[in-house]
């Protein structure tokens, strides 16, 4: 995802989740909780039920944008939250993507 347009609407947001050693998560499907998060760049920190890509061995998460989501142009950044209850809980690394102006 290298770039978006202001007030889209349906796209896909999909991040794949890595382990420490580089190799992809392949047990999302027991995952409790998982978030994208999207900072606008006005500051502004948001979270967003993901869903599975496939079955949640492929690492792929992903959330689809809503009516004003995307109201802001500028980099954005955009990072996965996960949640094992009683294991584990953090976030991906950090990805930033663009949102452009329409004609």
């Amino acid at each position: 995802m290298e770039s978006l347009q202001l007030g889209d609407i349906g796209t896909p947001i999909i991040l794949t989740i890595y382990r420490k050693d580089g190799t992809i998560e392949d047990h999302l499907d027991s995952v409790d909780n998982m978030d994208i998060v999207l900072k606008r760049p006005s500051g502004v920190v948001t979270f967003h039920n993901a869903s599975y890509v496939t079955d949640g061995t492929d690492g792929m998460i992903q959330y689809f944008t809503i009516a004003d989501d995307i109201d802001e142009l500028g980099t954005w950044h955009v990072q996965a939250y996960l949640e094992w209850i009683g294991v584990w809980e953090g976030y991906s690394t950090v990805k930033s993507f663009n949102v452009l102006t329409n004609l």
